[in-house]
């Protein structure tokens, strides 16, 4: 047996449905899915269509994390301006 996770797969694929939530371009590799005959839906957007009020305070909630963790990388002082279309970072009054 060549590689065991395939072998798996194959097996477990037979009884297994892949449910992709995500908007396109999607986040399951359909070739690879179908390589290890599993059967992928695509249900974009089910979790905004079916609770939206959750679902939003999650996406809330995460973002909120992520702009927690860019506050506390060693860049956090820099100031980042846009000056006549062109983006630029300052920090301690320097343009890089």
């Amino acid at each position: 047996m060549k590689n065991p996770l395939k072998f798996c797969l194959k097996i477990v694929g037979s009884i297994l449905t892949e449910a992709d939530l995500a908007s396109p371009p999607y986040g399951v590799d359909v070739n690879a899915a179908r390589d290890f005959g599993l059967k992928v839906l695509f249900t974009n957007s089910l979790p905004g269509k079916i609770a939206p009020v959750t679902t939003a305070g999650y996406i809330l909630e995460t973002i909120n994390h992520i702009i927690a963790e860019i506050d506390t990388m060693p860049c956090a002082d820099s100031t980042a301006t846009r000056e006549n279309g062109q983006e630029s970072i300052k920090k301690g009054g320097m343009v890089q």
